[in-house]
């Protein structure tokens, strides 16, 4: 019943799916034409894929339809070359934790590439993520740190934007390439060993780290002490890495220790000893010697957490360490005694009681005009703070308290 058929039937009144239409009939060519039956030679152009970009470095004349196979050169300044990093995630929510870096024989990261999870911004493409660099030419070790879902993760590297991939691999790897350069590319060309300064077997002379061959020192004990790597970040867990020693040839010195955690109610501290036989800390400037120090945290020894921890030496010196005194001394490291309290109105406390999360409270005074004549913040748990006041008979004060998680507080006394 179509009148564009050539068997097309004006007498026909109910369609039977007989109708026949000339045509090309071959897919190979552009005139193909899906519903023709039968060809009538009108087949003319063959379709030739390939790059129909006369731009691209691999642009062919006789191709007719583009296959999206085209590649252009990375332009780079003069002596750098150019190379195109793609990051994988087959289950497509981005790495969790994994990176990638292009290190050269000297140990620097010259790459370094991170593929955006999903789970930090919604709108990331989870799936695939490309990105150029210039580098010099030479030999390089690609390193990727798996992360968590390791086998999720994939890479490639190409020398060209769109082109094959000259390596590729997953996770964890440490794979050597040689880019725009014809040396030899191996293990040999880099100084591989553990670069960890903390670890046992930390090789001085290694330039690039080797894969999971690091040992360290269960500190459990104080005679089991771990040696500190001043100014060098540390990280461990509470359960294994609980004593440390160091030897100072200053004296009139302090420790100084700062600890992350994953916990906001957990508070990490450290304590000096001057023998592994004292009981009791040694409070104050530090003399010139040997010294052993216990890490531990507020959930007592029973919870195993992680933490990282970085140490330092510093100079001693006493002042007054109250923020709220007059005399307050913001370089003072050590409390003398010495703060002063002048008041010509009323002299009173404020009592600052906190409970769990102490870490998350903090609290504003204010007078009658607005003005803030007391605040706090960082406090730790369970733990009892006193703030000298300064009051004027008939003023009215406001208190104001908060909880940046809102539904912890703290108790607050003023006498």
């Amino acid at each position: 019943m179509d009148s564009l058929a050539f068997n097309f039937n004006e007498n026909a009144n109910e369609e039977d799916g007989s109708c026949l239409y000339y045509g090309c009939t071959d897919v190979t060519y552009f005139e193909f034409d899906a519903q023709a039956t039968d060809d009538d030679g009108s087949c003319l152009t063959l379709i030739v894929e390939g790059c129909v970009d006369m731009t691209a470095l691999n642009y062919s004349a006789e191709s007719n339809t583009d296959d999206g196979s085209c590649e252009y050169t990375i332009v780079c300044e003069e002596g750098l070359s150019g190379i195109a990093v793609t990051m994988i995630d087959n289950y497509g929510d981005g790495w969790q934790g994994a990176m990638l870096t292009l290190s050269n024989p000297a140990g620097e990261t010259v790459v370094t590439g991170v593929m955006e999870s999903t789970y930090d911004n919604p709108f990331a493409n989870g799936s695939d993520s490309t990105f150029v660099a210039c580098v010099l030419p030479g030999c390089y070790v690609i390193a990727v740190d798996g992360g968590l879902y390791s086998s999720e993760v994939s890479w490639s590297i190409s020398t060209t934007d769109g082109g094959m991939p000259e390596v590729e691999g997953d996770a964890p790897a440490n794979v050597f390439f040689s880019i725009a350069s014809d040396e030899a590319c191996n293990e040999e060309a880099f100084a591989i060993g553990c670069t960890d300064v903390w670890a046992s077997n930390f090789d001085v002379e290694a330039s690039t780290s080797c894969e999971d061959c690091c040992t360290y020192i269960n500190s459990l004990s104080c005679d089991n002490a771990t040696s500190i790597v001043f100014d060098s970040e540390f990280n461990g867990t509470s359960g294994l890495n609980q004593w440390f020693t160091f030897t100072t040839e200053a004296s009139n010195v302090l420790l100084a220790s700062v600890f992350e955690d994953g916990y906001s109610d957990v508070e990490f501290v450290s304590e000096v000893y001057s023998s592994c036989d004292d009981t009791a800390a040694t409070l104050g400037a530090l003399d010139a010697g040997t010294y052993f120090v216990n890490v531990s945290h507020n959930y007592g020894s029973t919870y195993n957490i992680e933490y990282s921890a970085m140490f330092s030496l510093v100079e001693a010196l006493e002042g007054c360490t109250d923020q709220y005194a007059a005399n307050f001394n913001e370089n003072a490291n050590i409390e003398d005694g010495s703060c002063e309290y002048p008041c010509e109105g009323s002299l009173a406390t404020l009592n600052v009681h906190t409970v769990s999360y102490g870490g998350e409270v903090s609290f504003q005074l204010l007078n009658g005009e607005g003005i803030l004549i007391a605040s706090g913040s960082g406090y730790q748990d369970n733990t009892t703070y006193s703030v000298p006041l300064c009051l004027q008979e008939g003023v009215e004060y406001t208190m104001n308290s908060y909880d940046s998680y809102g539904i912890h507080g703290m108790v607050v006394l003023m006498k």
